[in-house]
């Protein structure tokens, strides 16, 4: 239950904040292609700053469903252990990402 509390009070700020970031990719890509600004700081921002919040934020979206289907297939027994798995799963894939990412 512990799991699900936080998930529930995180998933909010979280969509709105991928809204954001998202917003700030298409932003800064139009900037790069269509040289409406400043295409070296929107690339910098763009390549740099942004992927790792992005992967941060898409993961922290998805756990929301991913633990709700994990509850719906009745997989684990144990609350705690169901919340175990989510969080292992989500530290997995944000690891893997970042790394994709900073290699």
């Amino acid at each position: 239950m512990f799991g699900e509390k936080i998930i529930r009070k995180l998933d909010p700020w979280g969509s709105w904040l991928l809204l954001l970031v998202t917003l700030a990719f298409v932003l800064t890509g139009f900037d790069m292609t269509k040289r409406f600004y400043n295409p070296a700081l929107s690339h910098y921002i763009h390549v740099t700053i942004l992927p790792a919040p992005f992967f941060f934020l898409v993961i922290l979206h998805v756990l929301k469903p991913v633990r709700a289907a994990l509850k719906k297939w009745n997989i684990f027994t144990s609350h705690t252990a169901l919340d175990i798995y989510t969080y292992a799963l989500a530290l997995i894939c944000l690891g893997l990402a970042l790394w994709f990412q900073f290699r």
